[in-house]
């Protein structure tokens, strides 16, 4: 829906979001769609997170998406250090979920974080 790049797809999703937007239907997310949607956008569009991020706030800001594995304070965070620190939503949820437990990583800059 965002890119907008199949026309039919976007026509039929379109429809979707609106009923979504006027509280008529309910989405229930799971953060692996989040992850790929990111992964998607920067990887195979090349589209900067500073882009998508905005849309995608936006989107899961509305009271009928449900997040299923998490708040979506938590995922606001989450987005907020993609932007800070330059990492990806999963090296990032990871992090988050790690509780006093080690993080094993050799991501540079994860290790930063850890």
């Amino acid at each position: 829906y965002f890119l907008r790049d199949v026309e039919s797809q976007y026509l039929e999703a379109e429809k979707v979001f609106r009923e979504i937007e006027n509280e008529t239907r309910e989405a229930f997310l799971s953060l692996l769609v989040i992850n790929e949607f990111s992964w998607t956008c920067e990887t195979y569009y090349k589209i900067n997170r500073e882009s998508y991020l905005p849309w995608l706030i936006k989107f899961i800001s509305l009271r009928k998406v449900k997040i299923i594995e998490t708040k979506k304070d938590e995922i606001f965070k989450l987005f907020e250090l993609m932007l800070k620190k330059r990492l990806d939503l999963t090296d990032l949820y990871l992090y988050s979920i790690r509780g006093n437990k080690d993080l094993l990583t050799f991501d540079i800059k994860l290790k930063k974080l850890v």
